[in-house]
């Protein structure tokens, strides 16, 4: 198979992954960093997750509204909002990362225990390969990460 028949094949997995991702990842996320570390104040959460203010805001307000999160006033720093999850959210996320189990198993179910190995091994080789080659644009929104040659 010629390199540009196998980058077009690539990029049309890439992008069904991507699209057909479950709907709640973003919120998986803010809740698992919420498991890991415990309350964050909303400004480490925004830089944790990479995303702008505004979007962090939409998005914490819709988890508060079903009750994921909780957003309190710093006590030692008024200026400071600290996001918690809620009990509700930790039952959620067992949910979310359940749903995320079965999607991988589903993804991967065609391919045997080696090929499984062996396009692990050839994943990390290329990953490896393009982190030396080329940076990533961070920007809020991962729908447009654009990878750059970098210059040397």
């Amino acid at each position: 198979m010629e390199d540009v028949e196998l980058l077009k094949l690539l990029n049309e997995c890439a992008h069904y992954l991507h699209y057909k991702k479950p709907a709640y990842r973003g919120r998986s996320k803010a809740l698992h960093h919420l498991i890991d570390e415990g309350a964050l104040s909303q400004r480490k959460l925004m830089e944790r997750m990479d995303i702008k203010a505004g979007s962090m805001s939409e998005l914490l307000h819709k988890m508060e509204v079903d009750g994921l999160i909780e957003r309190k006033r710093d006590t030692n720093d008024k200026r400071n909002v600290l996001v918690n999850i809620t009990e509700y959210g930790k039952q959620q996320l067992s949910c979310y990362d359940d749903e995320r189990k079965q999607r991988a198993e589903d993804t991967f179910e065609v391919l045997s225990s080696g090929e499984k190995d062996e396009l692990a091994d050839m994943l990390s080789r290329m990953l490896a390969d393009w982190k030396k080659k080329w940076t990533v644009e961070t920007t809020h929104d991962e729908q447009h990460r654009m990878l750059n040659h970098r210059v040397v």
